[in-house]
Order: C-alpha cells, then sequence, then structure tokens
C-alpha cells in the first residue's frame, strides 16, 4: 500500500511540474534574514535562499539543511522566525505563493527541532506576517501582520490554535504597508504584548484582561524595539527612549544615529545599538554611547548574543556569518560563502565572458560554447563583448523614466512606437522584483531582469507581459544575445540559455483567470463552472472580466552554473548534464515539492549519473541541436517517477562503516563487505559491485535500461557507415552477402528476461584483496532500471603479499560453420590463422611482461558455447586480482534487437549463437581487475554498447587499478572483411602490424601498451574501407615487448 501511495503523490507533482533543479550550498548564499540559538548552543539561521540551516556549536560546521516548498521568484522565500527551548519549537514566515493579493500565501510553518520537521503549519487569511515572538515559557506564539490591516495573533503552543486576535483599524490606513515591531513578556499570571510603529505609537496589550492596558505616541518614528526585564526601550531616528511597563518615561538620550535598527543586550552594564551598518556600545547607566564596536559594508539585518563574549551577526555581503568579539568588536571567525556571484556577462561569438566584479569593459574569464571550457585570456588578447540587448529598433524606443528608479535603476519604462508616435510604461512592483536592472529589446518582445532572479519578457507592441524566464533565484546582472540563445547572468552564479525561437513564437493571448473566477463565483453565491460557462455574456453586459494574459512559464535549454574560475556544471532541460570534475556533483540537486506543509524530497545530481551524465548530448545543446532522438525523449522528471534507492556499505568483517569513501586497514586478502539498498519508492531493480572501477558482481539479470550510445561515437558510426557506402567496396567479406540474414525470429527472444526486482534489506558478498589499497563500490537501479542510486564507496588497505601478474588468455577462431542458412552464410578463410598467429604473439610475452601465460586456444568446432563456458570456468578457478585476462575472438557476428550474437561453428540451432552480454558476464566473474577484450567479427561495435551500460560515463575517472579496454572490428550498422593478400582479417592484420611497429611505442620504453596499440587502430581505416570501434576504460596495460635495436 506505502508503494502505490507514494507513486500517486510522484504523477501529482509531475502533473503540477513541481520540481525545481537547485545549487546545493554549504553555507548560505542570499541574505540571512534572522540568527536564532537553539537549546544546543547550536545556530539556526534563515535566509532568502528559501533555506534554513542548523550549524554545530562546537565547530560551526554545518549539520543539516531544511527544505520546504518553493518556486519561481520570491515564492519559497522565508522572511522572519522564531525559537522557544522550552518546547524545541521553530517558527517561521514566508511567502509561500505567487500571488501577492491572496494572503493565504502567508503561512507560518511550525518545526519541531528534535526531528526538523515541520509539525504544524498555520493558515493565514489575515496579511503579511511581520513579526513572530514566543512567550519564554513556550506556551504562546505572537503573530503580528501588516497590510491590508495591523493586528496582531495569538496562539497557543500546545494545539497551535488562535487563542486571540487584535486588530487596530482606526490609526492606520488599509492597503499599506506599515512597519511594526512586538515583544510578549509574562508578568505574574499575565502575558503582555508590547507593540510598536514607524508612527511613534507604543501599545502593551494584556492578554488576561483582553485589552490594551497602555498606549502612548512619542511622536517619532519607531524603528527598533528591546524589553529588558520590566523596562522597555525603543529606539527613532536619532534617539532611545527607556520606559517602564506603564509606559513612564526613564530616560532618554538623542544619538547622532539614523536608521536605529536593533537594540540587544550585551550584558548586565551594556546594549548593543545598531544603525544600518554600523553598531555601537551603549551603556545603560549612563545612558550614552560609548564607543563604535563593528561595522558592516552591508545592511545589519540579524546579531545574536553567542556567550558572554562573542556576538553572532550575517555581516559581508549578508550571507556570510560573523562571529564577533563583544570586547572589542574584531571578528574572530566566519563562516564565509565561496560561491562564484556573476555581477557581469558578455558574449562574443562562441565565448561567454563572465566576471565577479562590476567591470564590464574587460573579462578575464570566458567559457568557449565549442570545447565547453572554462579559459583565462592571454595578456595580449584584446576581444570586444557584447553586454547589453539593444534598447531601439526602427520601430521601437526603450526610455527610463528617471523621477522612477530605486539604486540608480529605473522602476519604469517608457517604450514609444516610432510608427504611430504611441508610447506606454512597464512598471516593476515588490511582486516582480522592484526594477528593471537590465532590460533590452529583440523584435518583438522586450526581457527585462530583476531582483529575486525575476525575468520577464513583455510584447513590445503592448506592454504586456506574455512570460516569465524561471531559472534564478537572485538578483540578474546579466542579458545578451547571439542568433540562437539570449543568455542570462545572476548574482546566484548561473548562466541560463533561453532559446531564442521559442522567445519569438510566445503570443500575446488571454484566458480566464481561475483566482478571478473564483473570487467572482463567491460574491454572486454560485460555482466557478459556471462563471466560467458565461464569462462571455458577463464582460459583454456586466463588464465584468475574470480573462488574464496567459503568461507563460518559460524555462532554459541549459543552464551552465560557475563554481569558481575553474569548476563548473552544464545542465540541458532534460536533465543531461556534464561537469567540469566530478566534485562539482555535489552542487546540484533535483528539489521536490511536497506541499506548503511538508518538507521537500531533495535528489543529488550524482544519484542519476549514470543515466543523465553525457558530456556529448550536453555539447548537442550548446550547439542548438534537438537531443531527443538520442535519448528516446526520456528527461530526468520521467526517471524520478520512480527514484533510485539508496545504498550503503555498512560494514567490513563485522567493522562498521561510519561514513562513505572511508579507508579500513586489514592482514586478510579476502573480506565480508555487507551494505544496505533501502527503496525509496521505485523500487529495487540491478545491484552491482565494483571494485578498482571494475564489475565483479551483479544480482539480478535485467539489462540496464539507458541510453547506452554515447552520441559522439554513434555520429561517427555514422558518418564511417555512409563513406563505406559510397565506396561500394566488392571484396571478400566475413558479412553475408545479398539479402538480410535470415535467423529464426526466436533469437530475438529467446533471452530475453522478465523485469528484476530485488528486496530492500541487507546485502552480503565476500571480495577478495590485492595488495595495497582496494576501492569498493555498490550501486542499485530502480525497478525500471532507469536511474541508479549514488555509489556507496569504501577504501580497504590490505597489507598481504604481493602477487606476480600472469596472462591468461582466450584465444577462438571459426573458419567453417555447421550452417549456411540457405547460403545465406559464407564460410571463413583466415579466422584460424588470425587466432593461430594473435596466439604467437601472446606467448613471446611470457618471462617479459607477464610471468606466466596460460593460453586456451579454440579453433574450427571447438568454438562452441560450452567451450567457452568452460574456458571462463577454468580460468576462473586460477585467475587473481592482479593478473590480466584476454579475448579475442575471429568470426561471424550479428546485431539483432539491440543484442549482438557470435557465431560459433555449431550454429545450426539459434540457443547455440553466443550472446555478447554473456561473455561480458561471465568476464565480470573473473577476479582479474585488467581485462581486454577484441572482436574481429562484423557489427562487433554492438559490443561497444554491451560495456557501455556497465562501464558509464564515470569509469575511466572512477576506475584506478583497473582496465577494461575494448577492441571492435566494425561499427554496428558495417561488416568487417578478410584479405586474400595477407591472409588475415583486415583488422587483426592491423593489430598484428601494430604490435610489432616501434613507431606504435610512443613513450618509447620498448613496450607496446593497449592503449597506444588502441590509438593506432583510431587513427586508421583500413584499405577496405572498415571502421573499428575501441573503448579504453582505465589502467593502461603493456602487451608486447619491442626490441629496441
Amino acid at each position: 500500500m506505502k508503494l502505490i501511495i507514494f507513486i500517486i503523490m510522484f504523477n501529482i507533482l509531475f502533473a503540477n511540474e513541481n520540481i525545481h533543479l537547485t545549487i546545493e550550498s554549504e553555507t548560505h548564499n542570499n541574505a540571512i534574514r534572522s540568527i536564532l540559538l537553539d537549546k544546543n548552543k547550536d545556530l539556526i539561521t534563515i535566509s532568502e535562499d528559501k533555506t534554513i540551516k542548523v550549524w554545530d556549536s562546537k565547530n560551526n560546521k554545518l549539520k543539516s539543511t531544511i527544505y520546504g516548498q518553493i518556486d519561481i521568484g520570491y515564492v519559497g522565500r522565508l522572511n522572519h522566525a522564531a525559537y522557544n527551548e522550552k518546547i524545541n519549537n521553530l517558527a517561521v514566515s514566508g511567502d509561500f505563493a505567487q500571488n501577492q493579493e491572496n494572503y493565504e500565501m502567508y503561512k507560518i510553518r511550525i518545526y519541531d527541532m528534535n526531528s526538523n520537521k515541520i509539525y504544524k503549519t498555520i493558515e493565514n487569511k489575515n496579511g503579511i506576517v511581520s513579526n513572530l515572538e514566543f512567550s519564554s515559557d513556550g506556551k504562546f506564539l505572537v503573530t503580528g501582520f501588516t497590510s491590508p490591516i495591523y493586528h496582531f495573533s495569538i496562539y497557543e503552543t500546545s494545539s497551535y490554535k488562535i487563542v486571540d486576535d487584535i486588530k487596530i483599524v482606526e490609526r492606520y490606513l488599509p492597503k499599506r504597508y506599515h512597519h511594526f515591531k512586538l515583544k510578549i513578556i509574562q508578568k505574574k499570571d499575565d502575558y503582555l504584548i508590547i507593540t510598536v510603529s514607524e508612527l511613534g505609537d507604543i501599545d502593551i496589550y494584556s492578554k488576561k484582561q483582553k485589552k490594551f492596558i497602555q498606549s502612548l505616541n512619542i511622536k517619532q518614528n519607531i524603528t527598533a524595539l528591546y524589553v529588558d526585564d520590566d523596562f522597555i526601550y525603543v529606539g527613532f531616528d536619532g534617539g532611545i527612549n527607556k520606559y517602564d511597563v506603564n509606559l513612564n518615561l526613564l530616560k532618554s538620550s538623542y544619538l547622532n544615529l539614523k536608521n536605529i535598527n536593533i537594540i540587544s543586550k550585551i550584558n548586565e552594564e551594556k546594549l548593543l545599538i545598531c544603525s544600518v551598518k554600523n553598531c555601537y556600545t551603549f551603556n545603560k547607566e549612563t545612558f550614552n554611547l560609548m564607543n563604535e564596536l563593528f561595522k558592516s559594508n552591508n545592511s545589519i539585518l540579524s546579531i545574536l548574543q553567542y556567550d558572554d563574549n562573542t556576538m553572532v551577526s550575517s555581516l559581508g555581503q549578508n550571507d556570510e556569518i560573523s562571529f564577533i568579539d563583544s570586547q572589542s568588536g574584531k571578528i574572530k571567525k566566519k563562516i564565509i560563502n565561496n560561491s562564484f556571484k556573476l555581477y557581469s556577462l558578455g558574449l562574443n561569438e562562441k565565448l561567454l565572458g563572465f566576471s565577479n566584479n562590476f567591470d564590464v569593459e574587460k573579462f578575464d574569464t570566458y567559457i568557449d560554447l565549442d570545447n565547453i571550457k572554462i579559459n583565462k585570456f592571454n595578456a595580449s588578447e584584446k576581444l570586444n563583448f557584447d553586454t547589453e540587448l539593444p534598447k531601439n529598433s526602427h520601430e521601437i524606443l526603450i526610455k527610463e523614466v528617471e523621477e522612477d528608479q530605486i539604486q540608480n535603476r529605473p522602476t519604469k519604462l517608457k517604450v514609444i512606437n516610432k510608427k504611430d508616435d504611441s508610447s506606454y510604461e512597464i512598471s516593476k512592483t515588490p511582486g516582480d522584483g522592484y526594477m528593471h536592472a537590465v532590460y533590452g529589446l529583440n523584435d518583438n518582445f522586450i526581457i527585462s531582469g530583476s531582483a529575486y532572479g525575476m525575468l520577464n519578457l513583455y510584447n513590445s507592441y503592448t506592454g504586456n507581459k506574455i512570460g516569465n524566464l524561471i531559472g534564478h533565484n537572485d538578483f540578474i546582472s546579466g542579458i545578451v544575445k547571439n542568433d540562437k540563445f539570449i543568455f542570462t547572468s545572476s548574482y546566484d552564479g548561473v548562466i541560463n540559455a533561453w532559446d531564442l525561437q521559442k522567445l519569438k513564437q510566445l503570443e500575446e493571448k488571454k484566458v480566464i483567470n481561475e483566482w478571478k473566477a473564483k473570487a467572482v463565483a463567491e460574491k454572486f453565491g454560485t460555482t466557478k463552472e459556471e462563471i466560467k460557462k458565461y464569462s462571455m455574456q458577463l464582460y459583454l453586459n456586466y463588464g465584468i472580466d475574470i480573462y488574464s494574459i496567459d503568461i507563460r512559464n518559460i524555462f532554459p535549454t541549459f543552464s551552465i552554473y560557475i563554481i569558481n574560475e575553474n569548476e563548473f556544471v552544464i545542465w540541458t532541460e532534460e536533465g543531461y548534464f556534464t561537469v567540469s570534475s566530478e566534485k562539482a556533483l555535489k552542487y546540484i540537486t533535483w528539489h521536490m515539492n511536497q506541499g506548503f506543509d511538508k518538507e521537500a524530497i531533495r535528489y543529488d545530481i550524482g544519484k542519476f549519473y549514470d543515466v543523465f551524465f553525457r558530456p556529448d548530448l550536453v555539447k548537442l545543446k550548446l550547439k542548438g541541436d534537438d537531443i531527443s532522438k538520442y535519448t528516446d525523449g526520456l528527461t530526468v522528471k520521467d526517471a524520478l517517477r520512480n527514484p533510485p534507492p539508496n545504498v550503503n556499505i555498512t560494514n567490513i568483517d563485522d567493522k562498521n562503516v561510519e561514513t562513505n569513501d572511508v579507508t579500513l586497514n586489514t592482514d586478510k586478502d579476502i573480506v565480508k563487505v555487507r551494505f544496505n539498498v533501502s527503496d525509496f519508492g521505485g523500487g529495487v531493480g540491478n545491484i552491482r559491485v565494483y571494485q578498482e572501477g571494475k564489475l565483479i558482481k551483479r544480482i539480478g539479470n535485467s539489462e540496464i535500461n539507458k541510453v547506452i550510445a554515447n552520441v559522439d561515437t554513434k555520429k561517427e558510426e555514422k558518418e564511417k557507415e555512409q563513406k563505406l557506402k559510397e565506396y561500394q567496396y566488392l571484396a571478400l567479406s566475413k558479412a553475408i552477402k545479398g539479402k538480410e540474414l535470415k535467423i529464426n525470429e526466436q533469437i530475438m527472444n529467446s533471452f530475453d528476461r522478465d523485469l528484476n526486482i530485488n528486496n530492500s534489506g541487507d546485502y552480503e558478498i565476500m571480495v577478495p584483496l590485492k595488495k595495497g589499497l582496494n576501492q569498493i563500490s555498490v550501486e542499485a537501479f530502480n525497478n525500471t532500471n532507469t536511474i541508479t542510486s549514488f555509489r556507496s564507496t569504501v577504501n580497504i588497505n590490505a597489507n598481504i603479499p604481493e602477487k606476480k601478474a600472469k596472462l591468461y588468455a582466450i584465444v577462438a577462431g571459426v573458419n567453417n560453420f555447421e550452417s549456411s542458412y540457405g547460403n545465406e552464410l559464407e564460410n571463413l578463410r583466415y579466422s584460424v590463422n588470425d587466432a593461430n598467429q594473435i596466439s604467437q604473439i601472446i606467448s613471446e610475452t611470457k618471462g617479459k611482461i607477464f610471468e606466466d601465460i596460460e593460453i586456451i586456444k579454440l579453433t574450427d568446432n571447438h568454438v562452441t558455447k560450452d567451450n567457452l563456458n568452460k574456458a571462463f570456468y577454468d580460468i576462473n578457478q586460477k585467475a587473481s586480482l592482479e593478473d590480466t585476462i584476454l579475448f579475442y575472438i575471429s568470426t561471424h557476428g550479428k546485431s539483432v534487437n539491440g543484442k549482438f550474437y557470435l557465431f560459433p561453428s555449431n550454429n545450426l540451432e539459434s540457443d547455440n549463437l553466443i550472446e555478447f552480454n554473456e561473455i561480458f558476464t561471465e568476464s565480470s566473474k573473473l577476479k582479474s581487475l585488467n581485462q581486454v577484450f577484441i572482436i574481429d567479427a562484423c557489427q562487433s561495435g554492438s559490443a561497444n554498447d554491451i560495456a557501455s551500460s556497465v562501464y558509464d560515463s564515470r569509469a575511466s575517472v572512477l576506475a584506478r587499478s583497473s582496465g577494461i579496454h575494448l577492441l571492435s572490428a566494425s561499427t554496428s550498422g558495417t561488416k568487417a572483411f578478410e584479405n586474400d593478400k595477407y591472409k588475415h582479417s583486415n583488422f587483426t592484420y592491423e593489430i598484428i602490424s601494430a604490435l610489432k611497429n616501434k613507431e606504435v611505442d610512443i613513450n618509447k620504453d620498448n613496450f607496446i601498451s593497449i592503449i597506444e596499440l588502441s590509438n593506432t587502430l583510431k587513427r586508421q581505416n583500413t584499405v577496405e574501407k572498415q571502421f573499428p570501434v575501441i573503448q579504453n576504460i582505465g589502467n593502461d596495460i603493456n602487451i608486447n615487448e619491442i626490441n629496441s635495436n
């Protein structure tokens, strides 16, 4: 039942597209609004980056991050917070919906900090939350509201039900945002709520008497409030007053300070008083300023007395946490946000210049969109960059309205239509980012970026908003374009690329506004459906308009996150990605909203690595190509319908493993590895165990359901296949001539297996070790085998004797076949000769490269599936981790229905055909970490795809002392040829020649390695226009010695 419910929930989420790819950071990447201290003396920070973070008091390291509902722009932003240690509850308010006219967006979440889970959500239909305060005993929560009517509410924390709601309507103008502050104090059997306002009002409300018992107006703009025991301190522009609870003025001091916004306690003798950017000590007895304690580059939003000697505040860019000495004002230490902020952006053809300073005259760093690299400019390079969009065309002119500006940026743009001399204004409000920070014109639309990552499209002829470009969460800093994309940058460190053609195709049209329809229905006492049914009549007869401009949400074609001047992550709109290095993975997560009253589910991008790490697809996307034909339309959102399980290696030889990637020591040559697999709702499919990057154990037999081909390789194959057709080469061939081979249809289905489903729980396997470091990794797929878990890894350092390396080889060649399939399959002439010559070369390496060599040679009628299986079995009884395995076969090959078959001599029955996947599976059972496969057969490039399904795009990075190498004679769609002149197949002849050629020894160590051989074969298109496919993963292997003479 749990599984069914979970899947339904995910389907609903995807119907609403309630999934966001977000930047992960150990620190906050936007302004910190509140800093609190919990009962364990751990710091709690609440930020505009829409997260709550808890910091360990012992080392100030991040303990946990709490994620909630988020959406575009300000939606999900957290504004105010309060904490009470008696009940260990955290109250947080924020902006939780798009429609600012609907005050239900301003909900209040209550967190149980024992579990960091949302315990309760307080619904709100009363206004914008401006204050949150717990009573000291934790029995009550007071919330202050502003706009449309100032009031505050009192909630009993046992149930969080409202017990009192107090409105003040006569003093304040409705629909205006007034600034209020409040505190709650306990006096005997009563609770007093003290409120102050920007209009100079001080009010004291008695909960017990349910009325205001004291009121006073000091005719000053009150900006700060602090309550200490029986005294009330209020700060205003230029001074501070002290009152008792009867509002008797006890002391007053006029200070040469503007905009006092914080009053707090340092100790019994001193207060801390802060203006916007400066903080001072204040003597409570003399009621005078003592000295300036410290100052900040930006507004000081929150400050907390951490202990007797230390204060904590957000300084710098407001996203840093500073620990400040209470006596000297010096900063003891900082928790610094090291994220790269993009302050400027430029474009020069295929080069995207960027900078973390505001100087757009020169860019020191750029991204080359062709080779996907970050580069530094040489001092001699002088390139001109476009840094903005035009603001003038032959039809449209954009002007700034100078009298309406914030921070020297316009809040209004005047747009003039030159054809008819008409004009209109485009205004920015707090709801869509305050100002036009960067903007420009492109034919039929105007694009404007502002605060909160708000990026909007407007019809250039009407001024109506027609699109929201969703992809940033901080201040938009740059907009540039080329002929395919508009590029935008933001302080969030992201560069987004938007498909220019899609933007041009947006049209202005009206649709029924659901919120308006609901409001009209409530007014007339009917249903929303009835109102929608008669919408046109309502408009024509009564002037009631329930229509609004259809504002489309547009997502980036691809995004680039700049981590620093060397590191980046690039992802496409479908979820395929590439990274500058594996460590860059930790910065990106998929955030799945679960509703306003639940924590979000987060998936590290590493969980999608095996399928969605596709540098080849990213490269195509950056060129503007459609990649759906390479992916069968699979997106990461599709995959998340069946999320992957979680895997953890739990112990080694009964020693607990506490963290991932830990190193353990042992004196044993074999250890017991235990790991746990937990279902996250998508089931458990194949489980795979790797040693030093080589697959050593597979639990479950289902095929991995992924797009396994590398697009770069596939495109190269197609080009080669096209060349082959053009040459129209007629020669002796291993492939079947004429018609397609008519193999019994049972071949296509006889090897298909049912969907594999494993179970959650503990698994245990024995793993042999080699001397030195052994890296063991475990991963598990979901039950559709589309997405794998993040690999759980442990390193085991084995202090055991080193073994001398041996070579075990299986060499096979078939000339004569039992069946010609009605004269459609010809016998071969030189396959046995191929096998004999390869065996001879291998045998000569004994004592030179390998201490010993054992060759199992099979030719003609000895080449059967059973004999090959026996050969693998025999080697498995002897081979150790240090040994090398070589498998060579020369025969016919055929790719059918995604499977690749090798033809044995007894090929009459389809059950006798050798599926390469079975050979690959058998080889994974061998302990040897180094393995070489040489397949000299038609269509043998299909074997490459099978290897790719096991050794993904990470394999070369993860493989350490293992090497898996696959050399195939031809692409998956072409033939392999024999040559009468050499009495060999073309492919094997090239191998034999290269192994004897000194020029192939690139590093001049007198050995030919498998990678040196591979590079030579890759460069050569043989005389007969045959195109090999090569895959090298991990460790290089020497395979022949070259005589230095």
